[in-house]
């Protein structure tokens, strides 16, 4: 009985926590869609798409990989974190170099969007330091 309750807790824990996060998430998204107006929020929005899909090019599907082989030996962790992070971490500094030259290089951008797309790729840094996986 004690392990249902814990459960339950947990689970309910868990639920109210991506509640509140989903919140956040959409009040803040309306508050810069308002602050912003729908020219400049469709920029930022822009973006960060972009990124997104360079997220997922940084990710190469290692996380994937790394949680799996985890699952079946978890005496090497500390190796598998050690090389898939190693890894990503490399090749989203590949990605920001490139993903940089290219918006820098491009004459039809405005210079605020060349801006807003190079500070943006910024988030491929911590992108790929995330170890989630391995927990």
């Amino acid at each position: 009985m004690k392990n249902i309750k814990r459960i339950f807790r947990n689970i309910s824990l868990i639920t109210l926590g991506n509640g509140i996060s989903i919140l956040f998430v959409l009040l803040t998204n309306i508050y810069l869609a308002r602050v912003l107006l729908p020219d400049n929020y469709g920029k930022v929005i822009y973006a960060q798409t972009l990124i997104q899909y360079l997220i997922l090019v940084a990710d190469l599907g290692l996380s994937n990989w790394g949680t799996r082989e985890v699952a079946k030996r978890p005496e090497r962790l500390s190796a598998y974190v050690t090389n898939i992070l190693s890894f990503r971490f490399i090749a989203s500094l590949l990605l920001l170099v490139i993903f940089s030259t290219i918006v820098f290089l491009q004459n039809g951008i405005s210079p605020e969007m060349k801006i807003l797309l190079i500070t943006s790729g910024l988030f491929l840094i911590p992108a790929g330091l995330n170890i989630e996986w391995a927990w």
